[in-house]
């Protein structure tokens, strides 16, 4: 998805030549290392924050 990407980038920005692929050659050795989505972590956060003035004890019902 990366060089994908890229890709469309370098597309839109018109420095596509004839002849050209286009897609840059990345070394051998090169590998994404980007951090990861934890959509689980991202789940509970979210579902704890929003739903914590609910689970207050005192919370006043309207």
């Amino acid at each position: 998805q990366q060089r994908n990407s890229f890709y469309l980038r370098h597309q839109r920005s018109g420095s596509r030549e004839r002849g050209e692929s286009g897609m840059p050659d990345l070394p051998r050795d090169w590998l994404w290392g980007g951090c990861g989505d934890n959509v689980n972590y991202g789940y509970r956060f979210a579902r704890e924050f929003v739903d914590a003035r609910e689970r207050e004890k005192n919370y006043p019902r309207g």
